[in-house]
């Protein structure tokens, strides 16, 4: 059994699910990643450290770029193959056993 070191949640999920973390360069790195993304792959947890303002345009820019579906994470939405989630620019993002995002 793994736990969310954040949330002490326990995980059981087999689900597999892509984690990217990045800081000053990474909005581009990360376009270079998810364009070539097929639209089966896991679900994607983006984190790019950026002002709250600029995370869900960001989102919406790679989601024109690409063959996945990119948004701003939302508390409570489910983590779905094919999918990026751009964490907003607020307290820390995690996902829950059930694949929700917290």
């Amino acid at each position: 059994m793994r736990y969310c070191q954040y949330c002490r949640i326990a995980s059981h999920s087999t689900e597999k699910l892509i984690i990217i973390g990045a800081s000053t360069g990474g909005t581009e790195a990360i376009k270079e990643v998810l364009v070539k993304m097929p639209p089966d792959c896991p679900g994607i947890l983006i984190t790019q450290h950026m002002p709250e303002a600029f995370t869900k345009s960001f989102a919406n820019r790679l989601d024109n770029l690409c063959r996945i579906v990119v948004t701003e994470a939302k508390d409570g939405e489910r983590i779905l193959p094919g999918h990026a989630y751009v964490a907003p620019a607020t307290p820390i993002c995690c996902s829950s056993a059930s694949g929700a995002i917290m």
